[in-house]
């Protein structure tokens, strides 16, 4: 039987001492240090790497059935939501038709109707540039209107001066605060400034 000691001759500077190395004597060897001979101090049996790996590997195989444990805890959501879906896709495919029938797993016929549901259409945007009607207004004698983006969005654009907004030889009040006189020169418009508004 072999028996475990450590030095403890601090007081003459054993170099063992100070490392606090570990002996292990046979029982028939003499209980001394080697380098001073002096009596060792015995400590029991020493935790070998070998006597260690049981506890090492019933602590891993504890974290592993924890980890298992805690992972399927959040995939048992998802694998009975993949099961309820791959129940809805094995459904019988339902045509046109008002009517199916279809073969269940007792031989018995089981009528689908179909002319009561609806498929959801997505939505419809008016293609980019189109004129979004009833948009149109007058300005200042500028006619403003707004066209679609194509997303479901407008973008206000103009015709500039308008005789659909100031007709030509009238008298209009500007935003500005002051009477403008609409002069129709050729295929042009001009506003000119008459006086300001009371």
């Amino acid at each position: 039987m072999k028996r475990y000691g450590k030095c403890t001759n601090f007081d003459n500077h054993c170099p063992k001492a100070k490392s606090k190395e570990l002996f292990m004597l046979e029982e028939t060897q003499a209980f001394v240090c080697p380098a001073c001979q002096k009596p060792l101090f015995e400590v029991p049996a020493a935790k070998t790497q070998a006597s260690l790996w049981p506890k090492v590997a019933m602590i891993l195989a504890g974290i592993l059935v924890l980890v298992g444990v805690v992972i399927g805890g959040f995939m048992w959501p998802v694998s009975i939501e993949t099961k309820q879906v791959n129940t809805e896709e094995s459904k019988p495919e339902v045509t046109s038709d008002s009517t199916e029938k279809v073969d269940a797993v007792t031989d018995t016929e089981v009528t689908i109707r179909t002319d009561t549901m609806e498929t959801p259409t997505p939505p419809q945007f008016p293609a980019k540039g189109t004129k979004i009607k009833g948009s149109e207004h007058c300005l200042d004698c500028e006619s403003l209107y707004f066209v679609a983006d194509g997303k479901g969005g407008k973008i206000m654009q103009t015709e500039g001066y308008t005789t659909n907004c100031c007709k030509c030889g009238s008298r209009v009040a500007f935003q500005d605060g002051y009477y403008y006189d609409i002069v129709c020169e050729d295929d042009r418009i001009k506003a000119v400034m008459a006086g300001k508004v009371n």
